[in-house]
């Protein structure tokens, strides 16, 4: 009887194939690590471009989408950067302190809001304004980012 040689693991294409997989366990580690906890998408409303108010004011709309991947609740105040006078308000949502609209993030979910930012009549606007919509935390911190614009009449 043939004594049975020993296995060897010395064969070049399983060691590629371990190693392959290896490496593309580590990809997929990584960017589940390194993941946003928090985004925020802001959606300009395309139709009607901008509303004139009875006063004569000018208002967009926007759709905010705030997506939580982390699996506690989170309150975060909206803060708009924009030119002075400008108004923002989010239906359905409460204030700060400050004034500012509190927008609460589903926990591992996507919360939908819908902000409307009010330019005064009068206001001397160029047909599309920069703005910026900020979420910042309890201390004040900007926790998120999103650039727009505020469009009006040609």
């Amino acid at each position: 009887m043939k004594a049975r040689q020993p296995v060897r693991f010395s064969r070049p294409r399983t060691w590629m194939y371990a190693g392959v997989l290896g490496a593309v366990a580590l990809v997929m580690l990584g960017a589940f690590l390194l993941r946003d906890t928090a985004t925020l998408t802001v959606l300009r409303d395309r139709a009607p471009l901008y509303v004139r108010l009875s006063d004569g004011a000018l208002r967009n709309a926007y759709t905010l989408k705030l997506a939580n991947r982390r699996r506690g609740e989170a309150a975060l105040a909206l803060a708009l950067d924009a030119p002075q006078g400008f108004r923002l308000v989010v239906q359905d949502s409460e204030t700060d302190a400050a004034g500012r609209p509190l927008l609460a993030l589903r926990p591992d979910g996507v919360t939908q809001w819908r902000a409307l930012v009010t330019a005064p009549a009068g206001l001397r606007l160029a047909e599309s304004t920069p703005v910026r919509f900020r979420l910042l935390d309890a201390e004040g911190r900007t926790v998120l980012s999103e650039r727009s614009v505020f469009l009006g009449p040609k």
